[in-house]
């Protein structure tokens, strides 16, 4: 992009009224980068949790794990969050289901914090279900291409 002074980018808000325009200097939307998570294990009836897995918790684990992601090992001063917004798994009350599967999205405004996420969301799987090798799980993540190349320096 040479010779290039100005880029404007156009975007709705609902926090402002329709029909105004707002004007803000530098960045303003946020890189987005998706990802699924699928957990196995062993079913088993919820009165006998030790003859299978329970993958939800396993999967309540690693999302309380993922948080922690952003508030210990990201710069405080670097803009960055993951949100699950969606959790599958079990079909009675008296079950612990075989497979759970979640998803969710992380936004990031520096190429570096969409690095770091996208590494420890896959650490964090790894290595938190080591100690149950029965359980296993997989992350794919995807970046949107909208914002790609995504870097405030």
């Amino acid at each position: 992009m040479r010779n290039i002074s100005y880029v404007f980018g156009l975007h709705g808000d609902p926090n402002y009224p329709l029909g105004n325009v707002c004007l803000k200097k530098g960045e303003v939307m946020a890189g987005a980068a998706s990802f699924d998570i699928k957990i196995n294990g062993k079913s088993t009836h919820a009165a006998f949790p030790q003859y299978g897995n329970d993958v939800i918790v396993a999967i309540a684990d690693y999302i309380n794990l993922c948080q922690k992601i952003i508030s210990r090992f990201k710069n405080p001063v670097e803009s960055g969050i993951i949100s699950f917004t969606m959790i599958k798994g079990g079909f009675a009350k008296n079950i612990l289901p075989e497979k759970v599967e979640a998803a969710g999205t992380f936004r990031f405004f520096d190429k570096s914090v969409e690095k770091l996420i996208k590494q420890k969301i896959n650490t964090t799987i790894e290595v938190g279900f080591r100690p149950d090798p029965t359980i296993k799980a997989e992350v794919k993540s995807k970046t949107s291409n909208r914002r790609k190349n995504t870097n405030r320096r």
